[in-house]
């Protein structure tokens, strides 16, 4: 976490199958401190088809993924 408490990101991705349920609870911290990512976009990348979308990312890339997906994500949050 210091990382984003010190650098300004453009996008953050974080994989959903972190141990112990560590992706939300990182994305919820990047969110939650005052730094210069509190308003950064956060991707999530995940597996589970019916998976319900934590408030603490901004979207979800399912894995396995295209490089045409990545771009399309890319595109979309360097406009946003």
């Amino acid at each position: 976490m210091n990382a984003t408490s010190k650098v300004k990101f453009d996008l953050i991705v974080i994989d959903r199958d972190l141990p112990d349920g560590g992706a939300e609870r990182a994305a919820t911290l990047i969110k939650a401190v005052k730094g210069p990512n509190r308003t950064t976009p956060i991707i999530c990348m995940a597996y589970e088809k019916n998976f319900l979308l934590p408030k603490s990312f901004d979207d979800i890339l399912m894995k396995p993924f295209s490089k045409a997906e990545v771009e399309e994500k890319l595109r979309f949050w360097s406009q946003a």
